[in-house]
């Protein structure tokens, strides 16, 4: 009888704890994972070859109008790491090879050892570069939603332009070397070169003006307009 009881007594307790069990299992929670990338392994880093197009809303840092031309006016030029001469290896022309080089490349950036014999990167424009980098490194083509033409001044309109696209080239220290001369680092110098005619024949790609950015695509439609306000404008800094 003992027995018996016994064994009703430890199914009664197996299956109170079977049944707490069953009403207290946990719930599932969101779980934050915080990636360290610090410490990575990027200098073959790959991203997808995909190209996205997407307005300019500022949500994306796009390839085509604030990355590529950073790189093509600073480092893809002769003697450095353009087709022809992609020094150590480097051909820095085209989304691919700027993609799968990324970090290393904003690692020489951050350093100040690129580009070479050139006015190093601002610190805007390293942290457009990086932020690229985060973001996947996308090959995001952004078309333009509207162009701002409201108050168009060197400082706050024309001088970004030149950063972006120029630069590299047209400095005092490079000019010579790979920018025909031509010196666009100043306003008192961009100011004589638009009185020329030069700057704005150049950039719109008429007249026999050297086509401007060189080895690469042209303003948009948008800086263009810019130029030409600008210099109508008499050129306000």
């Amino acid at each position: 009888m003992k027995k018996i009881f016994s064994i009703i007594l430890l199914l009664g307790i197996l299956a109170t704890f079977f049944e707490q069990c069953k009403h207290e299992s946990p719930e599932p929670k969101n779980v934050v994972i915080t990636i360290d990338t610090t410490h990575k392994d990027t200098s073959h880093k790959t991203f997808p070859d995909t190209t996205y197009h997407a307005p300019n809303t500022g949500d994306s840092t796009c390839f085509n109008t604030q990355i590529l031309p950073l790189i093509v006016s600073n480092c893809s030029m002769s003697n450095c790491h353009d087709v022809t001469s992609h020094q150590k290896g480097y051909n820095l022309t085209n989304y691919t090879n700027i993609s799968r080089y990324g970090y290393p490349i904003y690692s020489s950036l951050n350093k100040g050892s690129m580009p070479k014999g050139r006015p190093a990167f601002t610190a805007a424009q390293k942290a457009v570069f990086l932020k690229w980098l985060t973001e996947g490194a996308h090959d995001v083509e952004c078309d333009t939603v509207s162009c701002d033409t409201s108050n168009i001044t060197y400082t706050a309109s024309i001088l970004p332009i030149l950063q972006n696209y120029c630069l590299g080239c047209h400095t005092t220290t490079s000019a010579n070397s790979s920018g025909g001369g031509i010196i666009l680092d100043t306003y008192i110098a961009v100011k004589s070169s638009a009185q020329t005619g030069h700057l704005i024949c150049s950039v719109q790609w008429t007249g026999t003006c050297f086509k401007m950015p060189k080895s690469a695509s042209q303003l948009s439609s948008c800086n263009i307009h810019k130029f030409t306000i600008w210099v109508n404008n008499n050129f306000p800094q």
